[in-house]
C-alpha cells in the first residue's frame, strides 16, 4: 500500500520544468531560457555571420563561449545590463573583460542593436619567459610526439598555433629551416633550427 512509483516523480518534475522554465535575463516580458529562446538564435546568427565573414574557428569558439556565458547571467538584448554585468566582475582581469566586450560588440552589430564599447585599461606586463633549464626539464619529462613538438617550439621560437599550421612543404631539411605562417596576421618568416 502506498509505495509511490519513482517514475511518477520524475515525469511530474519534468512537466513542472517544462511549464516553469528557469528564466535567465531581466526582462520578464520576453525571458531568455537556458538553451532556448531568442538569445540562442541570436548567438547562432552572430557566429554564423562571423564565419561567413572569414573569422577563424578559434575566434568563433571563444566568442561563442563568451556570449553563452553572458546569456546565462543577463539578457543579451539589454545593452546596459550587459555592460553593468561585465563591469561588476571583480575577479575578471581587464583584458578578459575586454574580450567579453568585443564578443558582445559582434553580437550587437550583427543583431541590429546599439552599444558603446566600454574602455578597459590594460596594463602592459612583461611576459614570463621560462629559463632554458625549465624548458629542458619539460622536454625531458615529455613523452612520445611531445618531445619533438617541444623541441621544435624551443629551437624555432614558434607559437604552438604556428607549428600546428606548419606543413611538410614548409620544412627544408637541407637548409635546416622552417617557413612559418604567422598566427597573428603578421608577415611570415623563415626560422633556422638551432644546432
Amino acid at each position: 500500500m502506498g509505495a509511490s512509483n519513482p517514475m511518477d516523480k520524475t515525469s511530474s518534475k519534468a512537466m513542472h520544468m517544462a511549464r516553469n522554465p528557469k528564466v535567465v535575463g531581466s526582462n520578464p516580458a520576453d525571458p531568455t531560457t537556458r538553451g532556448t529562446g531568442p538569445a540562442r538564435a541570436h548567438i547562432f546568427r552572430t557566429l554564423w555571420t562571423l564565419k561567413k565573414n572569414g573569422y577563424s574557428d578559434g575566434t568563433l569558439k571563444s566568442k561563442g563561449e563568451r556570449l553563452r556565458h553572458l546569456a546565462k547571467h543577463v539578457n543579451l538584448d539589454e545593452q546596459e545590463a550587459v555592460k553593468g554585468y561585465i563591469a561588476n566582475q571583480a575577479n575578471w582581469s581587464n583584458a578578459y573583460k575586454q574580450g567579453i566586450a568585443y564578443a558582445y560588440k559582434s553580437y550587437v552589430e550583427i543583431n541590429g542593436l546599439l552599444w558603446s564599447l566600454p574602455h578597459f585599461r590594460i596594463e602592459d606586463r612583461l611576459p614570463r619567459i621560462p629559463t632554458e633549464d625549465r624548458i629542458n626539464q619539460v622536454i625531458v619529462r615529455a613523452r612520445g610526439k611531445y618531445v619533438l613538438v617541444f623541441n621544435i617550439l624551443r629551437d624555432a621560437g614558434m607559437r604552438p598555433i604556428e607549428l600546428e599550421r606548419t606543413r611538410v612543404r614548409d620544412i627544408d631539411l637541407e637548409r635546416g629551416t622552417i617557413s612559418v605562417r604567422t598566427a597573428k596576421g603578421g608577415a611570415g618568416r623563415t626560422v633556422q633550427k638551432r644546432s
